[in-house]
């Protein structure tokens, strides 16, 4: 059920990533991370992420060297 659903989401995924990649002047970045990657597991364990397909939404940032603010979760 869980592998059925993540397939669905990426059809979805990688029709928003063509759309954005056109988009100039997007306010946000679509990016996507292999969390079962060794090297990723700081950046699931950060966002405390529990399940999958997981999205957070961060905005751009305004400035270099600006934090990352807390990401909207859906």
């Amino acid at each position: 059920m869980v592998a059925q659903q993540s397939q669905k989401f990426m059809v979805k995924y990688e029709k928003m990533a063509d759309m954005l990649h056109e988009e100039v002047d997007a306010n946000f970045t679509l990016a996507r991370v292999n969390s079962a990657n060794q090297q990723n597991q700081g950046i699931t364990a950060h966002y405390k992420v529990k399940s999958f397909p997981h999205l957070l939404y961060f905005h751009k940032l305004v400035s270099p060297g600006t934090p990352n603010p807390t990401p909207t979760r859906s």
